[in-house]
């Protein structure tokens, strides 16, 4: 005889990697947690930066987009590196590049370390190839 007094439905959403219900489930993954080090990030931002000194930009367009890398220094410093404000920096920094024309020609360059970042928390940048 089944015992229907065991309830393994869910009420409300989930939301999760896995899921196991019922007697003896077994929910396993097989992804792997990476931890990403402020010492994994800097070369790809002083990439950017050296990338930003051979662009043809004016002072105040130099600076806005070395600003906003400084910032983001500043912020895995005191916080730690996290994909969150990794997308966010690099989904501002590449509107910034294109709102300052930068991204035309030369300003290819600077895409590769903004793409190594991207790759290091797997996040990725709209419009960003």
């Amino acid at each position: 005889m089944n015992d229907t007094s065991k309830n393994y439905g869910i009420i409300g959403s989930v939301k999760a990697k896995n899921v196991a219900i019922g007697d003896k489930a077994i929910a396993s993954s097989s992804d792997t947690v990476t931890t990403v080090e402020q010492a994994d990030i800097e070369p790809f931002l002083t990439a950017m930066v050296n990338c930003i000194e051979q662009l043809d930009l004016n002072a105040a367009q130099s600076e806005l987009l070395k600003s906003d890398i400084a910032d983001y220094q500043e912020k895995i410093r005191d916080k730690g590196p996290n994909s969150g404000d990794a997308q966010s920096f690099l989904q501002g920094f590449h509107d910034k590049l294109k709102l300052t024309g930068a991204l035309l020609e030369e300003g290819q360059k600077i895409v590769t370390p903004m793409l190594g970042i991207a790759k290091l928390f797997g996040c990725t940048v709209t419009g960003l190839m």
